[in-house]
């Protein structure tokens, strides 16, 4: 009953299958980063974890608050399905204090993202030029921008961009400036389907 067997059992229930995919994989990555503390710590049983020994795992992770507040969340969920099983009474990280970042929000203009965009093609980097273009334009998560293809996500007939949004399950068409489907084209890589293209 430590955490490792933990993790695999909240795996296996239908709450954490009914996630996507990339929530998964996320949680996955902070499970695994639990699991390596758990294994420094000699795979302790998870009955005897204690509000103190959570804290001093979290402590680890002060120089990232983002990271500290996923791992925590993670934890939260295996010691609150630890509870379900009957392996302890109570959730040890029940009420901890784990806020989330502040982050700094910056509202670039349309001159500041075309200025680094050609700073990138006089860097040699027209690619990413496009990419940084197109998500000032476009406005999507980069891991999902960096995955649309020719002729699917973007259709270059009419310049425009045509996709499920994930989260609300609407489909968006978004035409794009000529500045942005002139750089495209520049930077069209016969060779692949995907728009961006590592060099």
């Amino acid at each position: 009953r430590d955490l490792p067997t933990l993790n695999r059992e909240w795996q296996d229930t239908q709450r954490f299958k009914a996630t996507k995919p990339r929530t998964q994989q996320g949680y996955a990555y902070h499970a695994g980063l639990i699991l390596d503390w758990s294994e420094a710590t000699g795979h302790k049983p998870v009955a005897g974890l204690g509000r103190d020994a959570i804290e001093a795992f979290l402590a680890l992770y002060d120089d990232r608050p983002t990271t500290r507040r996923h791992v925590w969340v993670v934890l939260h969920m295996l010691l609150t399905h630890a509870v379900a099983l009957k392996w302890r009474p109570d959730n040890p990280a029940e009420g901890m204090k784990v806020p989330a970042p502040k982050t700094r929000v910056r509202i670039w203009e349309r001159d500041d993202v075309m200025a680094g965009a050609w700073a990138c093609v006089m860097a040699g980097q027209s690619s990413l030029a496009a990419l940084l273009l197109t998500e000032w334009e476009i406005g999507q998560r980069l891991t999902d921008t960096r995955l649309f293809r020719w002729g699917a996500e973007y259709q270059p007939e009419d310049g425009a961009f045509r996709f499920w949004q994930e989260k609300t399950q609407a489909y968006v068409t978004i035409h794009v400036s000529d500045a942005l489907r002139g750089l495209l084209e520049c930077v069209r890589d016969p060779d692949s389907l995907y728009l961006f293209v590592d060099r």
